[in-house]
C-alpha cells in the first residue's frame, strides 16, 4: 500500500546481476523501469559506489558523536553487509546515554565515556539506563524532544489502534 502522500509505487524483479526496478505513477499509472542488465558494467560500478557510499555513510549521521563513534557505526553496517544482512541489527544509539552520563559527572570526557560504553554489553547498558539519576535525565531529554516535535501523538497512536 502506498503512503498517503506518495507519488509512485515501486516494484522490483530479478536477482543477482539481473534486477529491474519499476516506478509507477499512482495517478496516471505511467511507469518507468530501470533494468540492470541494460546498464553497461562501468556504469553499474558507479551505481554501486553511489549506493555503498549512501548506505555506509548514513550510519555516520549521528549528532554529537565522536569520529570513533561514527566509524564504529559505519563498521557495524559494513559487517552486516558482509554477513548478507541489508538492514543489520539495529542497536539503540548510545548518544542519549553518553549525554546523560556526562551530565551526571562533568569530570569525564565524551571520548572516555564512549570508550567505556563500547566495552559494555547491551544488558549492562540497559542497567545504566534505568539507574535513577540517568533515567531521570533520559526521560527529561526524551520529553523535551517530544515537545519540540510537530508530530501529533494522537494521530500516531491511531495507526496502531485502528490499523
Amino acid at each position: 500500500m502506498a503512503k498517503k502522500n506518495a507519488v509512485f509505487e515501486t516494484s522490483s524483479s530479478g536477482s543477482g546481476d539481473t534486477y529491474a526496478k519499476t516506478w509507477t505513477a499512482i495517478k496516471s499509472r505511467r511507469s518507468v523501469t530501470c533494468d540492470s542488465a541494460k546498464i553497461p558494467q562501468p556504469t553499474r560500478i558507479l551505481i554501486y559506489h553511489h549506493g555503498v557510499n549512501a548506505k555506509v555513510g548514513d550510519a555516520a549521521a549521528i549528532q554529537n558523536a565522536t569520529e570513533d563513534e561514527k566509524l564504529d557505526a559505519m563498521q557495524k553496517v559494513i559487517n552486516a553487509l558482509y554477513a548478507g544482512e541489508w538492514r543489520g541489527e539495529r542497536e539503540p544509539s548510545d548518544q542519549d546515554l553518553i549525554d546523560a552520563i556526562l551530565e551526571t559527572n562533568k569530570k569525564f570526557t565524551r571520548e572516555k565515556v564512549t570508550e567505556d560504553l563500547r566495552k559494555m554489553s547491551t544488558a549492562e547498558k540497559s542497567v545504566l539506563r534505568v539507574e535513577k539519576s540517568i533515567k531521570t535525565i533520559l526521560d527529561r531529554n526524551l520529553e523535551m524532544a517530544a515537545k519540540k516535535s510537530t508530530i501529533d501523538p494522537a494521530a500516531l497512536l491511531k495507526k496502531f489502534i485502528h490499523g
